[in-house]
């Protein structure tokens, strides 16, 4: 039996990108990921992933539990969206960040 692991992935804004660390985050059906905006205490951020039928919930934003991976056989991508000190930013796609399977 695997074990479930929990993936917390950091989202650092700078100068009109997002990184993602880590990127990619290596992960099983059943592990759980959550994202936290760093070095931006008042910022806000919400994450919607592309492929949502993969995930127990369809975005995860700031505060949220948790989301569960429900099924990954291949690389899935996923967008952010942050409010930080009242001006929105979005990065969607690749740019946002991936999500792959330990193998592959």
């Amino acid at each position: 039996m695997t074990q479930t692991v929990h993936h917390e992935v950091t989202l650092e804004w700078q100068n009109g990108t997002v990184t993602p660390t880590p990127q990619p985050v290596r992960a099983d059906a059943g592990d759980t990921i959550s994202f936290v905006l760093w070095n931006q205490p008042d910022g806000q951020l919400k994450v919607r992933f592309d492929e949502p039928n993969l995930f127990s919930a369809p975005e995860f934003n700031h505060g949220d539990p948790p989301v569960q991976i429900v099924k990954l056989e291949r690389e899935t991508t996923y967008a952010c969206a942050m409010n930080i000190g009242g001006k929105k930013f979005e990065v969607a796609g690749p740019q946002g960040g991936s999500i792959k399977p330990p193998r592959g």
